[in-house]
């Protein structure tokens, strides 16, 4: 037989024995590989195939188990193969640490794909799998290491990343061209260098790389590393938006609404977003609800737009959370729902938005979409302030002020004012001035008082003004109370009850004429009307007395039930006593005892005794002769020598009547 003839015998012996072998079952391939090596057939690479047959067939054991063999027969694409299984934990529990094993040996012998992958690893890291947590506290700890072996996480490293995706991508992968190019331009695992970038981005695009393209729209569009060309980026956006990505069309339909790059096109624009955001991206999702709602580009259409919006807000895309914030609380097209928007406020709170902070704080506080919560309020102040939010550090010092919420605590009230008053809040400054000049929470500082005061009357704050007068007219100076005057006359005329009020006193302690009086009055009608209680008192009594207006007692009367229904104690007395004597009305010892007992409740010692002798004597009231003892005793408690003689004298009484007998 010639030499040809036994090559081409042999020849085919190998292809009916590689045959004989594929078609065998694994048992028998097993035996086969180990005992009896066909001639001509490599074991390894028919074992890999059989592995690739069982994937196919989703028999993820069965394959690992034969590139396992192919794998220690020498096989390293075998190796990359189980290294996908660790990964995607596809007949082994997941593990990206064993996956690393695997992909190593591969990438060291040449694998391509395994260098691409440990690289992807390498540059974003991998978290420990799900199940690793629950078998952590439930295993003895020898279980964890033995189902993972190699650990249960991989940490970033950005300098094996670039290590690897160099590699891959020199040895000509498109997809790590394309990796290594972003790597590039973000300074990950190497320095920023955009020209680098191009350059890999350019050599993936001629792979047909949709990213690559899309990174050179950013490289030339944005100018990084060349001259700005709108263009020309636009140009490589259109390119990888043909391939369906959805940054590019998002970048895109940007272009088209702004026409730098493009002619301006709303309908193309409305179709790219709408493209993209059916793939869910968050930004396209965002932008194409903005059209739904304004109805340019794309359908007026709110239930769509409603839709979007939410899509984009589920992936925490911070503007479509703020937008369904202020789509629910202002009712844009459909009835506000404030429990919606106090949702979603909340939402881009914990985002980190500021003013999401802040409002969620201000509805926690109102009870405004958001059950009310003082505590919760306080917290989300807090959190605005620290970022810088000058409204919310005001409140902040508010809360602490008066223990709204949080433990009162001056010191910090203090410091939340100075934050707040230094970034121009006048309210904020106003109160500063306020602690200057009493000394809480700070060092007493009238001069730095002064300042505050006088930088927020500056900007026309009433407050301010008046609370500036009364430091003038405190400190002796006659030049600073003519000021003082005229601050207090400025602030009146803007309206201010209590400038009103305090200008009233100040003409009327004057006492140079009946002018002033008159003048008083007339303040003190303007501070009455603004609803201070001290001026409708002060009012009362020049009613009573004829000063600066004339006497008039029913009129009076009404002056001090005004003053007495908004708290204040004494005009409560004043009336009752009123009442009680008929004075500007008919006696009415009932409604007297009415507002005696209001004045007595505020702790005021003349009307706790005459409610006693209310109830002594019955006027107005049932007698009572307990209830009387009690409010003699409360006013003797503090001091009241005629409560405590009536004291004296119902013990007395009592005494002569037991002695005589009686009951």
């Amino acid at each position: 037989m010639s030499g040809q003839a036994l090559v081409l015998r042999a020849r085919a012996a190998a292809t009916k024995a590689r045959d004989f072998f594929r078609q065998a079952s694994l048992p028998a391939r097993n035996l086969v590989a180990r005992h009896a090596p066909l001639p001509g057939v490599d074991a390894a690479a028919l074992w890999l195939d059989h592995g690739k047959a069982a994937y196919a067939a989703k028999r993820y054991g069965a394959a690992m188990d034969a590139w396992r063999r192919a794998a220690t027969a020498g096989n390293v694409e075998a190796h990359f193969r189980i290294g996908l299984l660790h990964a995607r934990g596809e007949g082994v529990a997941q593990s990206i640490a064993d996956a690393v094993m695997d992909y190593t040996v591969a990438a060291e012998a040449g694998n391509v794909d395994a260098q691409h992958q440990l690289g992807l690893v390498y540059l974003y890291g991998a978290s420990a799998p799900r199940a690793a947590p629950e078998l952590d506290t439930a295993q003895p700890d020898g279980a964890l290491s033995a189902l993972f072996p190699h650990g249960v996480a991989v940490e970033i490293d950005l300098k094996r990343a670039m290590h690897w995706m160099s590699a891959a991508a020199h040895a000509g992968k498109p997809e790590s061209q394309a990796a290594l190019g972003e790597m590039y331009r973000r300074g990950r695992g190497c320095a920023e260098d955009f020209e680098a970038a191009r350059r890999w981005y350019l050599l993936a695009a001629a792979g047909g790389m949709a990213s690559a393209e899309f990174g050179l729209g950013d490289i030339y569009y944005q100018g990084l590393g060349v001259p700005a060309d709108h263009v020309a980026g636009a140009d490589w956006y259109e390119k990888a938006a043909a391939k369906a990505e959805a940054r590019a069309q998002v970048a895109l339909a940007s272009i088209y609404l702004s026409g730098a790059g493009r002619p301006i096109d709303k309908e193309r624009a409305g179709a790219l977003f709408a493209e993209a955001a059916e793939k869910g991206e968050a930004r396209a999702q965002y932008n194409a609800a903005v059209l739904h709602l304004k109805g340019e580009g794309l359908t007026l259409d709110r239930d769509r737009a409603e839709t979007l919006l939410r899509a984009a807000a589920k992936q925490n895309y911070l503007p479509a959370v703020q937008a369904l914030s202020e789509f629910y609380s202002r009712g844009d097209g459909i009835a506000p729902n404030l429990r919606e928007a106090g949702e979603w406020y909340r939402r881009a709170a914990e985002l980190g938005d500021v003013q999401a902070q802040f409002i969620t704080g201000r509805m926690y506080a109102t009870g405004a979409g958001m059950p009310t919560n003082l505590r919760q309020a306080a917290g989300w102040f807090l959190r605005a302030a620290e970022a810088g939010h000058a409204t919310a550090a005001h409140n902040v010092a508010v809360f602490y002020a008066k223990g709204t919420g949080v433990e009162r605590n001056i010191d910090k009230a203090a410091r939340w004012y100075m934050a707040a008053a230094e970034a121009g809040v006048v309210a904020a400054q106003v109160q500063l001035g306020k602690l200057y000049l009493s000394g809480e929470g700070v060092a007493r500082d009238p001069a730095a008082a002064i300042a505050w005061l006088q930088k927020a009357a500056d900007s026309g704050d009433a407050e301010a003004a008046t609370t500036l007068a009364l430091a003038h007219l405190r400190d002796g100076n006659p030049e600073n109370a003519a000021r003082a005057e005229g601050l207090l006359k400025q602030a009146a005329e803007a309206g201010h009850g209590a400038a009103a009020y305090q200008l009233a006193l100040l003409l009327l302690r004057r006492r140079e004429g009946e002018g002033d009086a008159t003048a008083a009055v007339a303040w003190l009608e303007l501070a009455a009307a603004a609803g201070q209680a001290a001026a409708h008192f002060q009012l009362a009594v020049q009613l009573c007395t004829g000063q600066g207006i004339a006497q008039d007692l029913p009129r009076a009367l009404a002056e001090y039930e005004a003053a007495g229904a908004l708290g204040h104690r004494v005009a409560q007395f004043n009336l009752a006593v009123m009442r009680a004597k008929g004075q500007g009305c008919d006696p009415d010892p009932v409604a007297a005892a009415t507002w005696f007992a209001e004045a007595a409740e505020q702790g005021m010692m003349e009307a706790q005794v005459a409610l006693a002798d209310s109830y002594r004597y019955g006027r107005g009231v049932d007698a009572s002769a307990e209830l009387a003892r009690d409010w003699y005793a409360r006013a003797a408690r503090q001091g009241n020598d005629m409560a405590r003689h009536k004291l004296e004298e119902m013990s007395r009484d009592s005494a002569a009547v037991r002695a005589a007998g009686g009951t």
